[in-house]
């Protein structure tokens, strides 16, 4: 659009053409081939040629007015769009690392009440053998770890998602050497450090 501005303003500068014709005029009647070449050998008429200076002042130039207001518009709508798409892109970044920190807690937390759910369900078990728990004890202990492992299971894949959504937001989720794109399981995993 910027390359095209430079043109459209060139249309707005007075403008000086040299226009010229040339021809050949003759007439010879007849019938034969020889009436049709006959004008270039015999003078009948002959060549012409004419000559002449063509200027057009800018301020007729609507149409270069009109194309260069076009053009200036053009360029105002790119930029605007260009903005729009920045902001766009660091609000989703912003908010995709918001929600891939907030996932990383609740995996470290999902994790350790399932570990600590397992200590209680086996302690349980050890009360039983030992006498003094109940089966009720024990059953309610491995219902909590069940809920536990589930919930651990899906903070899991909230995680995995929220990998994916950064790595969308930030461009790095394909790698645009590869000439054929697939998404691999490491898309889905953070490095550890």
């Amino acid at each position: 659009q910027r390359v095209l501005l430079a043109g459209t303003k060139n249309r707005l500068r007075p403008q000086l053409d040299l226009v010229g014709q040339m021809g050949y005029t003759g007439i010879r009647q007849g019938g034969g081939i020889h009436n049709y070449f006959g004008p270039m050998f015999l003078s009948t008429a002959g060549p012409n040629a004419t000559v002449g200076l063509q200027y057009q002042f800018p301020r007729q130039n609507r149409a270069a007015l009109g194309a260069l207001a076009q053009n200036e518009a053009g360029i105002r709508q790119q930029d605007l769009q260009i903005a729009f798409l920045s902001r766009q892109i660091a609000s989703s970044i912003v908010t995709a690392a918001y929600s891939l920190s907030n996932t990383m807690l609740q995996v470290r937390e999902a994790q350790e009440a399932a570990a600590a759910a397992l200590e209680g369900r086996a302690g349980e078990a050890e009360r039983l053998k030992q006498g003094v728990g109940s089966v009720l004890d024990v059953l309610q202990t491995e219902d909590r770890f069940i809920n536990l492992t589930i919930s651990e299971i899906s903070a899991n894949v909230a995680y995995a998602s929220a990998v994916a959504n950064f790595r969308y937001a930030t461009g790095t989720y394909l790698d645009p050497n590869r000439p054929v794109q697939s998404v691999d399981r490491e898309a889905f995993y953070l490095p550890k450090s």
